[in-house]
């Protein structure tokens, strides 16, 4: 549901569901235009008047005036040639991005969001209820964040930090284990490590990933271990053929964050460790980042294959 064609989709839905009022709400937007809420207005999905390879997202009739809206996130192509196949329509565009053209009403999704909020008590509850749902898809697909305050000063935790799991899992092996860094996993919500990890008895091999992810709405140290084939499929395979084992793996894993998101099962630090991990010094800090990581390896090898 990532891909703007989904995006499309869902709000063609709302549309379709909610009716006038948002459709209107959307012209309106994009558009800088007043309509009478009373008036119908046809909105055909993926017009297709000229052929089926020319298909804007979006074709709307109000009285005859004639509007086509082109949905992109971050996709370039502007269409411009829809200016001379639909010259009696007039043209909109909604976007991550921002540019500017003469003839086409350019929009950014991050103002359309702000502009439906702002909008919502003028709904029924039950559209109202809707229409939440379908911000929190925007603003998850779109990437609309609300700033909160810097502190930079506290970026040079990051580096440290790598550099703690670095300490760590260079000295992880024992009788049961080898492993080794991997490959570096640094991405703007993240910094981590994915691990080799070789289990002797089993002899198998996995390459889980141990590192902090933040967001705005979380920021914990965690251990995933990714679905697909040739990366920890060796436990997390069997945990999906087998639903009894899925729900046991879950249990034992009961005292953390332990949730499925990103084709990866995700563990993370109680409350409580998290916050003493924070609040320790150097040394303590190693040794919570340590036993937290353990605990997830030896509750894990019951899982192997």
């Amino acid at each position: 549901m990532y891909n703007e064609n989904n995006l499309s989709d869902v709000t063609w839905a709302i549309m379709e569901t909610i009716g006038n009022k948002f459709k209107t709400d959307f012209l309106e937007f994009i558009f800088n235009i007043h309509i009478n809420h009373n008036e119908p207005i046809e909105v055909i999905r993926e017009y297709t008047e000229h052929s089926s390879s020319v298909r804007p997202d979006f074709y709307f009739n109000v009285n005859n005036t004639e509007f086509i809206v082109e949905i992109k996130k971050y996709d370039k192509d502007k269409h411009e040639d829809y200016l001379e196949l639909f010259p009696n329509c007039k043209y909109g565009f909604l976007s991550i991005y921002t540019f500017s053209h003469p003839e086409i009403n350019t929009k950014t999704w991050n103002d359309f969001y702000q502009s439906v909020k702002n909008k919502l008590d003028n709904y029924s509850d039950t559209d109202k209820i809707l229409l939440s749902a379908y911000l929190d898809y925007v603003k998850n697909i779109c990437n609309i964040i609300k700033f909160e305050k810097m502190d930079l000063s506290k970026l040079q935790s990051l580096y440290y930090f790598d550099k703690l799991i670095e300490k760590t899992i260079n000295s992880a092996s024992t009788e049961k284990y080898e492993m080794s860094i991997y490959r570096n996993n640094i991405k703007a919500d993240r910094t981590g490590k994915y691990i080799e990890l070789f289990h002797k008895k089993h002899k198998k091999k996995i390459y889980p990933w141990l590192g902090v992810f933040y967001n705005e709405n979380d920021l914990n140290i965690y251990v995933n271990y990714r679905v697909e084939e040739g990366w920890c499929d060796t436990i997390t395979g069997k945990m999906h053929k087998n639903e009894e084992l899925t729900i046991k793996f879950t249990e034992k894993f009961k005292n953390y964050n332990c949730e499925f998101w990103e084709n990866a099962i995700w563990i993370g630090m109680n409350k409580d460790d998290f916050d003493n991990f924070n609040k320790a010094n150097t040394k303590k800090q190693a040794e919570i980042l340590e036993t937290f990581y353990y605990k997830i390896l030896n509750i894990t090898e019951t899982f192997f294959i």
